[in-house]
């Protein structure tokens, strides 16, 4: 959209996507249960620096080419199913399913450890290598 006022171009920038909206919550959703904590770290400073990129007119330079590299790598894993409502604009994720998601129903209800300053360390340790150890088992294979 744009327009005229006395001889020069004004240009208005919509920046509202209902349908964006919805899709980036249901991504953003199934992400948090297929992707390393630390990965979804580093993609979204990625996504930072590829929006600036884009904005600054940088689409067809190497560094560019190598966030779109890395941010598509990020998202090899990525894929499930999201059940969502929306209610006067906002989004309401209501359950979600994925046959690649880090959640561990074992870890979870793994037996305490006698020792109460082992047992929490044992199940953060436990969580934070479910997407380490995945990965060595696809890269075996």
């Amino acid at each position: 959209m744009g327009g005229i006022e006395r001889g020069r171009v004004i240009l208005i920038w919509i920046y509202e996507t209902p349908g964006g909206t919805i899709l980036l919550n249901a991504h953003l959703d199934i992400e948090t249960f297929t992707m390393d904590k630390e990965v979804r770290r580093i993609k979204q400073g990625l996504g930072i620096k590829f929006s600036e990129l884009v904005y600054n007119g940088f689409w067809y330079s190497p560094e560019c080419d190598f966030v779109r590299h890395c941010i598509a790598k990020s998202q090899e894993n990525v894929e499930g199913k999201v059940q969502l409502s929306v209610f006067k604009g906002q989004v309401y994720i209501l359950g979600r399913e994925s046959a690649k998601s880090l959640y561990n129903e074992e870890l979870v209800r793994a037996a305490p450890s006698p020792n109460p300053l082992v047992a929490p360390h044992h199940a953060l340790l436990a969580v934070v290598t479910v997407g380490l150890f995945r990965q060595l088992t696809l890269d075996a294979l």
